[in-house]
């Protein structure tokens, strides 16, 4: 099963030309599930996930969490998260995060439960709260995500039992945080009231260490920085995750990768690149 996700920049600066370049990376890339965050829907108008489910022949499943305004123009648009399937989805949850005091933008879940070619996979999309100051959000988020998953696809089993994993749990998304307290509950390097969970890393079992936000070699995230980029460090705050110890059973990762590096006619899709995995079924 591969899997990408990415955060297509909700920002209306040449986004039909930028659409235009995520379709042909993710074409190369052949996903079978696509993970989308910052996905933009203006009135009437088809979204981002749409136009690039229609244009990749994938299912499409979106929910919108809030409603931005352009600047100059304040035209308001949608902002939300999506799932791209090449299989349809046989169920799905969305699940809005509260108590994010001054964040810009709502943020919540997307999950879909989808037939692999031996195993069912739920996966988890998600985008959590932006700022250097919100990592106690983010932590909190983190902690009620490994909450739904054991709802929705039951308590996990023992992590080491290669047979007990089904459904495999994927969660994948802009995560806002490389090594922050977040990503390690995450790895189980952190205990919340007693309890602990483990998540693998997919990216990096896979052997890739590079930076999913690049402000230095990436113009659109030199803008969003909204600093000289030799004082925003590169970093990998986008994510791919499975379930439980994901070595030696189905969702051991295969392989890893990042997308949208390359500009096309001198555009880059996104001020993130993407990230993908392969996994074992």
């Amino acid at each position: 099963m591969r899997i990408a996700s990415w955060n297509l920049w909700h920002e209306p600066t040449q986004v039909q030309e930028r659409l235009v370049v995520a379709a042909s990376a993710l074409q190369h890339l052949h996903p079978d599930v696509i993970c989308l965050q910052e996905v933009r829907q203006q009135p009437g108008e088809p979204s981002t996930a749409q136009t690039l489910a229609e244009h990749l022949d994938m299912a499409c499943l979106e929910t919108f969490l809030g409603t931005k305004h352009e600047p100059g123009t304040n035209k308001p648009y949608d902002v939300g998260l999506a799932i791209l399937s090449k299989n349809p989805a046989t169920g799905h949850h969305t699940h809005r995060f509260t108590g994010v005091d001054g964040c810009s933008e709502p943020r919540g879940v997307i999950a879909a439960t989808i037939a692999g070619t031996n195993h069912t996979f739920l996966i988890i999309n998600t985008h959590l709260a932006w700022g250097a100051a919100r990592e106690t959000q983010r932590y909190e988020q983190t902690r009620e995500i490994d909450h739904l998953a054991n709802v929705w696809a039951g308590e996990q089993p023992d992590m080491y039992n290669p047979h007990a994993h089904t459904p495999i749990v994927v969660l994948t998304g802009d995560m806002n945080s490389e090594h922050g307290d977040s990503i390690a509950y995450l790895r189980g390097e952190r205990v919340w009231n007693n309890t602990s969970t483990y998540w693998t890393d997919s990216v990096q079992a896979g052997g890739e260490h590079g930076p999913t936000v690049a402000p230095a070699v990436n113009i659109w995230a030199q803008q969003m920085s909204k600093t000289t980029n030799t004082h925003y460090p590169a970093r990998r705050i986008d994510h791919v995750y499975t379930r439980g110890w994901a070595w030696g059973r189905p969702g051991e990762t295969q392989h890893a990768g990042r997308i949208g590096m390359f500009p096309q006619g001198g555009i880059l899709a996104s001020d993130h690149y993407g990230v993908w995995v392969e996994l074992a079924e």
